[in-house]
């Protein structure tokens, strides 16, 4: 953890990993921000992911009905 709090783009990436496998709410948005920073720090496989998600949860938006989807702020 102390390798992603001082910028490495892969512990990030490893952080997001981690708190997305402890599964609750909070772990999750702890674990968007870790890929965030990831991504933003040029990490290519957490710009990948993050890609995913958003349009995985485009996809779920509109299987849902919804007619706007929320993106996953960056």
């Amino acid at each position: 953890m102390i390798a992603a709090e001082n910028g490495d783009p892969v512990a990030q990436f490893n952080a997001y990993q981690d708190f997305m496998n402890y599964g609750t709410e909070l772990d999750k948005e702890r674990a968007l921000f870790w890929l965030r920073k990831s991504a933003s720090a040029g990490d290519k496989v957490a710009q990948d992911e993050l890609m995913n998600l958003e349009k995985e949860n485009k996809r779920s938006d509109k299987k849902d009905g919804k007619q706007t989807s929320a993106p996953i702020k960056q």
